[in-house]
């Protein structure tokens, strides 16, 4: 093969990759506007099971694209037909254009639509006095999240929620969704109990030992799919971790998968301590940070974590 053909050998090579990588953006951003409507979804759904004899390779997991939750967008449409006029939505997809928030609240001020679906963006700062009913889908999503303050954050989130109906002369109402009627940040929901609820959780934590009766730190672990000693090397930190807080006088939970199991390319895991100070916390982190066994992982210390996933 001479030098001239190893070059346009090679060209066109390249040349065939860079097609596929387009062709591959392409079908991604093609299956993710199908996914936006029900008809989308069944055709992505039929596709999945003709997929693997075709040898199609979309980047996605089609057996899971099935929209499992109605979402701001497919809400609106289905209460537009319901309404018998279009009906506005708020939320980051319809606000992504400078100044278009505003617009959409003047919009609904006017009252050129008796509907406005929209996210947790709505839940409080608004001021409609005009407004006599508030639902909430999906109430108790929340609810389900791994994060001792899940009760905390929906009990706020609705009580908020709910100060959007009823601010004028006439009475308001609230409905909520919820698939666990049993929980007990209804009652005080209902209610707009904040002592009570206050109450309730303080005695949870301090039966479960949460703050603010211990320090709590999160060490987020991660390593490549691609690292074939990620797995061993956490096996190998994790039982060195557990002798040495129990030395240190730390509880120890996990490692466990993380919420966001696979990120990046990179697979996670979360490691929850609790203890009475910050230092020993800190002091486990760092004995963590000097193990050989630490090099193929990627380690974090997150004191007192605000965000669990």
């Amino acid at each position: 093969m001479t030098v001239e053909t190893q070059v346009l050998w090679g060209l066109g090579v390249f040349a065939g990759l860079l097609l596929l990588i387009m062709l591959r953006k392409l079908l991604v951003k093609a299956v993710r506007l199908l996914l936006r409507t029900a008809a989308g979804a069944g055709v992505l759904a039929l596709l999945a099971q003709t997929s693997g004899a075709l040898g199609i390779q979309l980047g996605v997991n089609l057996y899971n694209a099935l929209p499992l939750g109605e979402g701001t967008e497919r809400l609106g449409e289905r209460l537009s037909v319901l309404a018998g006029r279009p009906v506005l939505r708020l939320d980051r997809d319809s606000t992504r254009r400078p100044g278009r928030m505003e617009e959409i609240l003047a919009a609904f001020a006017r009252q050129e639509s008796p509907i406005l679906v929209g996210t947790q963006m709505l839940s409080k700062g608004h001021h409609f006095p005009q407004v006599t009913l508030a639902v909430v889908a999906d109430g108790d999503l929340g609810l389900n999240l791994p994060d001792y303050r899940a009760a905390e954050r929906t009990f706020q989130l609705l009580v908020q929620s709910a100060g959007r109906a009823g601010r004028g002369e006439k009475p308001g109402r609230v409905l909520i969704q919820t698939r666990d009627v049993s929980h007990y940040c209804w009652q005080y929901v209902q209610t707009g109990d904040y002592e009570g609820f206050y109450a309730a959780e303080l005695a949870r934590r301090r039966l479960r030992q949460y703050p603010p009766f211990v320090r709590l730190a999160l060490i987020r672990m991660s390593f490549g799919v691609e690292e074939k000693d990620g797995p061993a090397a956490l096996n190998e930190l994790t039982a060195a971790l557990r002798l040495r807080a129990r030395e240190l006088d730390v509880r120890m939970l996990g490692p466990a998968p993380a919420p966001l199991a696979l990120l990046r390319g990179r697979r996670r895991f979360h490691c929850l301590l609790k203890a009475g100070d910050w230092q020993v916390l800190r002091q486990l982190y760092f004995f963590a940070k000097s193990r050989k066994a630490a090099a193929p992982l990627r380690l974090f210390l997150d004191l007192d974590p605000v965000n669990m996933l």
